[in-house]
């Protein structure tokens, strides 16, 4: 019941996060559609560094949350448009959703996005920043470390530059159960919920810096789940995850406004990333 209620004192926050997000000015932002699929949630928007801008070597590979159930590309244009302004190309998947399909269905359209984004222009001879928030924390933590797909997909680790989670669901162990995470890949400690774990897959190996952002009060992912995977990362590398923890940041506070509204810790971040592009 706890987890309901604090999933409700998240959701107050949507009308007005809503309106921040339809009347933000993106005047003159263009992607161009790719589809990787034949359903009509198959398909990514690339976008290319604005005009005038000082291009960057990193691409963003940005994708969405909203639960594994709801969710699109567009409604994350202001964060598009501010990247873009700073001079990364940006691309940004999409995939299906539940309750129609499940994990495998999903993790099958981020394989496949990613695989139709490396064979882009945009993509050519950049490195990767991945980033993630919510559910799409854990999908994009899904494609960073599992090393079988990324062979099958012909892809080194080492393509990415570099890692960043906003609230993302990094340790699904951690995870209260819900209705919304069994119908995205089952009970806890099923074969699907291991598979859909981003810990599962880590390994002793690992070398890709991360970035996490998370909040004290978030109603829907807790911040154990940030913490956990943290520190799994630096008992593998000391210093490997650096974690930013926002006193009284909600889930979907930090999400709308992670990158132009933090101060002090949106500083931090873009410090890291302008070390990955070095």
């Amino acid at each position: 019941m706890d987890a309901y209620l604090s999933a409700f004192r998240e959701f107050t926050q949507v009308p007005a996060l809503a309106y921040r997000i339809l009347t933000s000015d993106t005047t003159g932002l263009k992607g161009k559609y790719h589809p990787f699929g034949p359903h009509k949630r198959q398909y990514l928007f690339a976008y290319e560094p604005k005009k005038g801008s000082a291009e960057k070597d990193l691409l963003i590979y940005f994708i969405h949350g909203g639960g594994w159930r709801v969710g699109n590309p567009m409604w994350r244009r202001p964060l598009v448009n501010f990247f873009t302004q700073l001079g990364y190309p940006v691309i940004t998947p999409t995939y299906r959703l539940t309750p129609t399909h499940q994990f495998e269905h999903i993790r099958e359209d981020v394989s496949l996005a990613f695989q139709k984004a490396l064979s882009l222009p945009i993509s050519q001879h950049r490195k990767i920043l991945l980033i993630g928030e919510s559910a799409g924390g854990n999908l994009a933590g899904l494609l960073m470390y599992d090393r079988e797909e990324l062979w099958r997909l012909g892809v080194e680790q080492d393509r990415f530059a570099g890692f960043l989670s906003v609230v993302g669901a990094l340790d699904m162990d951690e995870m209260p159960h819900t209705f919304v995470l069994e119908s995205y890949c089952g009970k806890k400690g099923s074969e699907i919920y291991t598979q859909a774990n981003p810990v599962t897959y880590l390994r002793k190996d690992e070398e890709t810096p991360v970035f996490i952002l998370h909040g004290t009060n978030d109603g829907l992912v807790p911040l154990d789940v940030a913490l956990s995977f943290g520190d799994q990362l630096n008992g593998i590398q000391k210093g490997l995850a650096q974690t930013e923890i926002i006193q009284g940041g909600t889930h979907f506070g930090l999400a709308a406004d992670w990158y132009h509204g933090l101060d002090t810790a949106t500083h931090r971040i873009f410090e890291w990333i302008e070390g990955l592009g070095k």
